[in-house]
């Protein structure tokens, strides 16, 4: 009844649009919440800063975002370096102010081209240069079965990252592909 009567004030205030456009917001937190956090495994607050800083038309400030979510700035400072450092964030800077603005790719090819970017770099290209060097050098040296074995493990990891990396780029060569067709129709 309380949420009926703010409704009608909210509505007599600012319009009858304005009231409901807000609540696309709860909405749109709640389906990246409930359908797509699920699947990367992300907690709450990084699926709440995703999806208020990709609602965004423009960059927003980390002010803003501890305001809409409720958590402290240190929380949000914490949270947007995770996100920066996966590629799905970028820093803006403005001039004339000391605020962080963060915005986000809209294009969600584009984001997942530069998803697969970032999982190349910090993961195929090390793994590439360090394990094979790992593997030689330890190799030679496993003389019991448990060492062997765990050799064993590391050469699979590494077989695997390879297959992984084949896979990332034909991934991201249909998406490239995906976005030129899109951009041509």
């Amino acid at each position: 009844m309380l949420l009926c009567n703010l409704a009608r004030c909210m509505e007599q205030v600012y319009g009858t649009g304005v009231w409901k456009m807000e609540k696309i917001e709860d909405e749109f937190i709640a389906f990246v919440y409930n359908h797509m956090g699920r699947t990367v495994g992300l907690q709450d607050l990084p699926l709440k800063i995703f999806s208020i800083v990709y609602l965004e038309p423009d960059a927003i400030s980390m002010d803003d975002i501890a305001k809409k979510t409720g958590y402290s700035l240190a929380s949000i400072s914490n949270t947007m370096k995770f996100l920066e450092n996966m590629g799905q964030v970028q820093r803006v800077i403005r001039p004339g102010t000391r605020k962080v603005y963060f915005r986000m790719e809209k294009d969600l090819i584009r984001l997942n081209i530069k998803k697969i970017d970032v999982i190349r770099e910090i993961m195929i290209i090390p793994a590439k240069e360090q394990l094979p060097k790992l593997i030689s050098r330890y190799k030679p040296i496993a003389k019991n079965a448990p060492y062997k074995k765990k050799i064993d493990i590391i050469d699979d990891f590494y077989r695997q990252i390879m297959l992984f990396e084949g896979l990332l780029e034909k991934w991201k060569k249909d998406l490239e592909k995906l976005r030129t067709n899109i951009r041509d129709t």
